[in-house]
């Protein structure tokens, strides 16, 4: 008897064990984040894509590279993303969106207006880019999470930002 209460306590303890370390492993991959500036090419992006910038994580990935129109739309179609021709204005969240939340002026900052203006511009331009020519892709999910993909044909750079909620 004192040997079958003996194994049972172990499995639980073992099993205890394993819980604790799947939960440990799952929190630390939602909350691994990689981020990287002006890297000449990175394996998980088209063969054509040059100076990738990004920012990856499971809670809000974004990344922009350099491209040429025909790669871009291949890769594209080989994601499956329907891009349609942006004439006016399409917006993509980009990589440095979480540091731009952090450069916007405090309304509360002391400073000349015109200071404060340019501080806001460049917080703006950091946090999202506006596509006026070229392509654009939304799916968004009823939980706010979806993919949006861009591309801005005057500066021949691709734009892609996701997040699943």
């Amino acid at each position: 008897m004192r040997r079958r209460t003996l194994l049972i306590r172990v499995a639980a303890l073992t099993a205890l064990v394993a819980m604790l370390w799947v939960g440990y492993a799952t929190y630390v991959d939602f909350n691994r984040v990689e981020e990287a500036q002006h890297v000449p090419r990175v394996d998980w992006l088209p063969q054509g894509a040059t100076d990738v910038s990004y920012h990856r994580a499971y809670s809000w990935t974004a990344y922009e590279f350099d491209i040429d129109e025909a790669g871009f739309l291949r890769w594209a179609k080989d994601e499956g993303w329907a891009v349609k021709r942006v004439d006016k204005q399409f917006t993509v969240l980009r990589h440095s969106f979480e540091a731009a939340r952090r450069m916007y002026p405090k309304d509360d900052d002391d400073m000349p207006a015109k200071e404060y203006q340019a501080a806001y511009e460049a917080a703006q331009t950091a946090f999202e880019k506006v596509i006026t020519r070229g392509y654009g892709y939304e799916r968004r999910q009823s939980n706010g999470g979806g993919v949006t993909v861009g591309y801005d044909l005057d500066t021949g750079r691709a734009y892609y930002q996701s997040s699943p909620r």
